[in-house]
């Protein structure tokens, strides 16, 4: 079905009131198996972008996220450069046929990421802030290291595809999806929306922390 500012979802993701801003919405996934997936502006095949976007996470979570060239994405198969978390503190980046663990997935902080993605190469760069990471920071921390695209790739990366897995209980939220199809973004949040809310915040939003919850919302398996 037509999720809400252009998501198409297995159910469709619900708009909420962010837990530290009430003026501000976020979008908020909950449940194994929930999928999303919408248009962004295409990095065009043979050039670098950069997706930017924001999370919370108050809880255990599966979940993948970043882009794909599918028009309608409905599997991991389909995803081509992106993070993922599995139920830990890992944040972890799909380098070909399998993940790597990256860096620290926070739980109760807004944490951004950065996906640089060379369109050419079939690489991956990753960066965050927030959580455990004051600054923005490349990960692994400390290392220059590329991942490679889970598959090749001979076309625009023009979908943001999101896919919770069979266990996650959880709550996610994400904000401020944005991409900048010039190349690296490296000390802001790309200019161009690709999600409702539209606006890429200020940086500091990225190290905000979030109270504990009063009642998680959760789902069955």
């Amino acid at each position: 079905m037509n999720g809400q500012d252009g998501w198409t979802s297995s159910a469709a993701p619900r708009v909420i009131a962010d837990p530290l801003n009430g003026n501000n919405q976020v979008v908020e996934s909950v449940g194994g198996g929930q999928q999303s997936y919408r248009a962004i502006p295409a990095i065009a095949e043979g050039t670098t972008g950069t997706l930017f976007f924001r999370f919370l996470r108050t809880g255990s979570v599966d979940t993948s996220f970043g882009l794909t060239d599918v028009d309608a994405p409905n599997d991991y198969v389909n995803s081509r450069a992106y993070v993922n978390n599995q139920n830990d503190d890992v944040l972890r980046v799909r380098d070909g046929g399998a993940f790597k663990p990256a860096g620290v997935w926070s739980k109760d902080a807004w944490q951004c990421v950065w996906i640089v993605a060379d369109n050419a190469a079939d690489k991956v760069t990753v960066y965050s802030q927030g959580g455990a990471y004051e600054e923005q920071t490349r990960l692994p921390e400390g290392t220059e290291q590329q991942f490679g695209f889970r598959q090749a790739v001979n076309g625009a990366l023009d979908r943001f595809f999101w896919k919770n897995g069979a266990t996650s209980t959880g709550r996610l939220l994400l904000d401020d999806v944005a991409v900048d199809t010039t190349g690296r973004t490296s000390r802001s949040p790309p200019a161009t929306p690709a999600t409702a809310p539209p606006a890429a915040r200020p940086m500091s939003r990225c190290s905000t922390r979030s109270p504990t919850p009063r009642s998680p919302t959760s789902a069955s398996r």
